[in-house]
């Protein structure tokens, strides 16, 4: 799968200013969109998708003064200073990296810290470099060795292949811990020097290597650890209503930030499944409704999943109550387009948990629910799978000690490790749920063991439908059904740290509102949790409004 990665861009503007727009020569500097401002970063910054190429940008103060950021690189054109971007595809993946930093957080200094570092290499990029050396690949047995500056060059380290049963697909790998730091290495093919054209790399007199830059993958995990603590429990509420949402009752549907922006697709209202699009943005608030013609698009469906892999979104799963669809969906938000993908072996089933690792192409698929068209079978899976975007194939992971079976869950990736929370499984007329949470450390694909978590201490009511989110080392639920025969609602919020393992109960300051809701769609943007839709107790004035729940850090 092609796409490009969401660029961050900031601007530290002076105290007096009052915004900050940015303005690019993707639509000829036609317009400008307003960046937000972040509090714990002292500046301004927006997030948006670009397509491959170079791009030219600057920033408009106060709707009067043009302006340049030292922080990119310029170029003059016509007398006039730009920054510029360069934009390129994403790469897959070619180096995992875990830097053991949530298990050993506590330490002061992280200069002996060990990392664990994966190189891959897969058949896509082998036949492109014998492509480039003049030779002609065979999908065979090949001798691949890494030659590395960790061990002075002075001796290649051969890389183990595996063949996937289920794609036919060969990815060769070396495992090794490696003390923080920038190292540089290539790759000895069948005797042959041979360069990854999709990965980083560093020419010195002639010499090209590829870089491994350990000091930037420990950036992310601390930034990851320090993105904001939430330090009171109150939360406070806005409410936005538009004209053109005032008509809908949607649940099952979904909302997903990507730029900066938030999509809100598909869904039931009332009786009827749609296959909607809108865009939302909150400076200043808009609501667009897109205009699609996309034979490859889906079809009206709801209680899907959607996430975000760079500019793209991807749809998956859910049911129009007549079948529960088998069909991945990826929606361009650069170019209005659809894409439709089929599989040999796909994973037909509904509300089940999906996290998508950062910096990767990994999707993790974990439980949910198969219900046959006649009633007649009813499956709660517990089983766990890896989707990778860039090859586009399934693989099963084998685990040992598995949650029992449910749907509805939610589940969080931090770091490499996942943690999954609640659920339900139905057996005849009654439901059962859960407030249980489990984690798994998923950087290594072998061994693969479940660990239910102890909780000293308060924790969430047991449920299923609920709202889901992760913000830096947080994960944040909300509502949710409780499984009793009156299908009781919950307006609830709670806070699960994953350094102390605790539960935090939340408040919100109006108490006389009802928050009550389940199978709703909510998504973080510019540290704000965004909620829309879910089935609600009647009469409930917030149902077709956009919540917006600030949390003080």
């Amino acid at each position: 799968m092609c796409t490009t990665d969401i660029v961050d861009i900031s601007y530290k503007a002076p105290g007096d200013v009052n915004t900050v727009e940015l303005f690019t020569s993707l639509n000829n500097w036609m317009s400008g969109d307003e960046m937000s401002y972040q509090k714990q970063k002292d500046m301004y910054v927006i997030h948006r998708g670009f397509p491959v190429g170079q791009h030219q940008f600057k920033f408009r103060i106060d709707k009067k003064y043009w302006a340049v950021s030292d922080n990119y690189q310029t170029i003059e054109v016509n007398g006039n200073l730009n920054n510029v971007l360069n934009v390129h595809l994403k790469n897959g993946e070619s180096v995992l990296v875990q830097s053991n930093i949530l298990s050993q957080y506590s330490l002061k200094n992280t200069d002996n810290l060990m990392m664990d570092v994966k190189i891959l290499l897969n058949e896509i990029s082998i036949n492109e470099m014998f492509e480039r050396n003049g030779l002609k690949y065979k999908n065979t047995a090949h001798t691949i060795e890494v030659w590395s500056s960790w061990n002075d060059w002075k001796i290649g380290e051969e890389m183990d292949g595996s063949c996937d049963k289920n794609s036919y697909f060969t990815i060769y790998a070396l495992q090794k811990k490696l003390k923080r730091g920038i190292y540089e290495y290539k790759f000895k093919i069948d005797g042959k020097w041979m360069v990854d054209p999709y990965r980083m790399t560093n020419e010195i007199e002639g010499i090209i290597n590829h870089v491994l830059n350990l000091e930037n993958e420990l950036e992310f995990d601390l930034k990851e650890l320090e993105e904001g603590i939430i330090a009171y429990d109150v939360v406070s509420l806005t409410a936005f209503s538009h004209e053109k949402l005032t008509s809908f009752d949607l649940t099952g549907h979904s909302l997903t930030t990507i730029g900066g922006r938030l999509w809100m697709f598909g869904g039931k209202d009332r009786d009827s499944f749609t296959n909607n699009m809108f865009k939302i943005e909150f400076h200043p608030f808009k609501v667009k409704l897109l205009e699609m013609y996309d034979p490859n698009g889906p079809s009206p469906i709801g209680f899907h999943k959607a996430w975000r892999y760079g500019e793209k979104l991807i749809l998956y799963g859910g049911h129009d109550n007549k079948r529960v669809s088998d069909s991945y969906h990826t929606y361009s938000t650069l170019y209005n387009t659809w894409t439709k993908y089929k599989f040999a072996t796909p994973l037909i089933r509904e509300s089940y948990s999906v996290v998508h690792k950062k910096f990767t192409s990994r999707l993790y698929i974990f439980g949910g629910l198969y219900c046959s068209p006649d009633d007649e079978a009813e499956i709660h899976f517990n089983d766990l799978h890896v989707l990778f975007l860039n090859l586009m194939r399934f693989k099963k992971l084998y685990t040992k000690d598995a949650p029992c079976g449910r749907y509805g869950h939610s589940a969080s990736l931090i770091n490499w490790t996942m943690f999954v929370f609640g659920g339900c499984r139905t057996e005849g007329l009654s439901k059962t749920c859960f407030n249980d949470i489990y984690k798994i450390n998923l950087f290594d694909h072998e061994d693969l063991l479940w660990e239910e978590i102890k909780i000293d201490g308060p924790k969430p009511a047991a449920r299923y439908g609920h709202l889901c989110v992760q913000f830096g080392t947080q994960m944040i639920i909300y509502g949710g059904c409780n499984g009793s025969k009156d299908e009781h609602l919950l307006g609830d919020l709670w806070v699960f740290g994953i350094i102390t393992n605790v539960w935090t109960p939340l408040r919100h300051k109006d108490q006389n509102l009802d928050y009550r809701r389940t199978f709703h769609a909510g998504s973080m943007i510019n540290n704000s949790l965004i909620v829309f839709g879910g089935k609600t107790a009647k009469n409930n004035p917030l149902f077709d409004k956009f919540l917006k729940f600030d949390f003080e850090f």
